[in-house]
């Protein structure tokens, strides 16, 4: 009788969660997942994207990818564009088998900072939650780690190497909420401060 009930809690557990509405009343943080399997197609999505704004590109590389709650993926992205290299970041929402662009900022890449830096804020479709990413490359080879300090103290660490030179974080708040970035700050392999930026 115990096993029946036990079998029959399990099955009305599946149902309610397979049951949630489309809408996201409560993301968590920890709901990222970092993903490669999907990068090509992403990365057919932004070519056209991006050949439409500027008639031609060429060496497109996703240089980071997450995935939030399946539907709300971010992408971290490099490409040429008239002998110059551009850095980008993205949000695509993905709906059934669809995925749409959404938001999109890209600038030439500034060879010239020890550290770059893009930002792109908007609000997750379908959700009463916004997101705020923060990414860039990191120019100087003596930096190690970035720490990147948000005012609820909420603080982020990346670890870089040889071959990964760029960051990518992404925040879900409430809609209502007034988190900010204070500082990204580069730390040499002994913790010593390299470069600190606004």
């Amino acid at each position: 009788m115990n096993r029946l009930k036990i079998y029959l809690l399990l099955i009305l557990t599946m149902i309610s969660l397979t049951s949630c509405s489309e809408k996201k009343s409560l993301p968590e943080q920890n709901a990222f997942e970092v993903s490669d399997s999907s990068n090509i197609k992403y990365e057919a999505l932004l070519k056209s994207f991006l050949t439409g704004k500027y008639s031609s590109i060429d060496r497109f590389v996703i240089l980071d990818l997450k995935n939030y709650l399946e539907n709300h993926i971010f992408v971290q992205f490099s490409f040429m564009h008239n002998n110059q290299k551009y850095e980008g970041i993205s949000y695509i929402y993905k709906y059934q088998n669809e995925s749409q662009v959404i938001l999109e900022e890209d600038s030439i890449l500034d060879i010239q900072s020890e550290i770059t830096k893009l930002m792109v804020v908007g609000e997750l479709k379908n959700s009463d939650y916004k997101f705020k990413t923060i990414s860039g490359i990191v120019n100087n080879k003596s930096i190690d780690t970035l720490l990147i300090k948000y005012s609820d103290k909420n603080n982020v660490f990346i670890k870089l190497n040889a071959t990964k030179r760029s960051y990518l974080d992404v925040r879900t708040l409430p809609l209502n909420s007034q988190v900010s970035i204070e500082n990204i700050i580069g730390l040499d392999e002994n913790n010593n401060i390299i470069d600190k930026m606004q």
